[in-house]
């Protein structure tokens, strides 16, 4: 086994054991939890893969808008960013 091999599968089972944490908290939350528990769940898979930009999208009735962002979208657009509207 190579040197890196470990690392490796060391990261896959974080990976997994990651993703089973966070599909118990979803399973158990009750429905005005779900959001939060959503959000905690995007930021936390996107802090373990070491992701500084994400957007998550939803499609609703063939119309697809930004959901979520990581960081939080900021109110307004800095100089040269194209602007985000969220869907509430």
């Amino acid at each position: 086994m190579g040197p890196f091999m470990a690392a490796g599968i060391n990261c896959h089972r974080d990976f997994n054991a990651l993703l089973m944490d966070m599909l118990a908290r979803l399973a158990d939350c009750a429905g005005g939890e779900l959001q939060h528990e959503l959000e905690t769940a995007f930021g936390r898979i996107c802090g373990f893969l070491e992701i500084d930009r994400a957007g998550f999208w939803q499609l609703v009735e063939a119309r697809v808008s930004l959901w979520n962002t990581l960081p939080a979208a900021r109110a307004a657009a800095m100089p040269g960013e194209p602007e985000v509207r969220l869907q509430t």
